[in-house]
């Protein structure tokens, strides 16, 4: 079966990444602009509760299930260690967000923190640096814009992707470069976060008013709150920053 080709040569099934990038970046682009501070900002609603229904859609018979299953194999240390594993090697986007932010103290207990950890914690798997003081932090290049003074921007969802606060969303390539290994076992990754929070996110679906709003206002506040150099546990609502992911 012939393919229909450009005038330059590409496949239209070989454009459509590209066309998906350029439109992503438009937007997330324009979401930089804005400096609006409220954590519900959402210009683009009706496109994001699209997203939403199919990243729902893609839960309900995709994520959860392979989530139950991997609840069921691996017993809750397990899974706590596979977190570990997977926030020690996004190392060098904490790396790179202490420095641009020049906060030189994070990045020295992010340096200690991953050379124990990835030692004598067998690859991250372990968090003896905890144990011995070195408390971890939680940088990236998203956060640096927020500290140089770039406003929230505008909320969006991208299927499969997720969900950004425009800001963030400008400098998402960059930060998943940053992480490769969160990048490369993502799958992995998101199953295990979903296994550790099965019961609390059904108990959120169940009792939401808005479900679409309630993590959408989760997910931006507790990014400010990063942002502030304030702990998002210190909110009233602890339960809702499991939505960062």
């Amino acid at each position: 079966m012939s393919t229909m080709r450009t005038r330059n040569g590409l496949s239209l099934q070989g454009r459509l990444p590209l066309l998906l990038l350029t439109l992503v970046l438009v937007v997330a682009l324009s979401g930089c602009t804005s400096t609006a501070p409220e954590d519900e900002y959402d210009p683009w609603e009706g496109f994001n509760r699209s997203m939403w229904g199919f990243n729902m859609f893609f839960d309900e018979w995709v994520v959860e299930p392979a989530a139950q299953g991997w609840d069921w194999m691996i017993p809750e240390g397990g899974q706590r260690s596979v977190e570990k594993f997977f926030h020690n090697w996004a190392f060098p986007r904490r790396l790179v967000g202490g420095l641009l932010q020049a906060e030189f103290l994070h990045v020295g207990e992010d340096l200690g923190r991953f050379l124990v950890n990835t030692t004598v914690g067998f690859l991250g798997f372990f968090d003896p640096a905890s144990d011995w003081g070195m408390e971890p932090n939680d940088e990236d290049v998203g956060q640096s814009l927020g500290a140089w003074g770039f406003g929230q921007g505008a909320y969006l969802v991208l299927p499969i992707f997720g969900q950004f606060a425009g800001r963030d969303a400008c400098v998402a390539p960059i930060d998943m470069v940053l992480a490769p290994v969160s990048f490369v076992l993502r799958p992995i990754e998101v199953v295990n976060w979903r296994a550790l929070n099965l019961e609390l996110i059904n108990e959120n679906k169940a009792t939401a008013f808005d479900f679409y709003a309630f993590v959408r206002n989760a997910h931006l506040k507790h990014r400010r709150a990063l942002v502030e150099d304030r702990d998002p546990d210190d909110d009233d609502d602890e339960d809702e920053d499991i939505y960062d992911i």
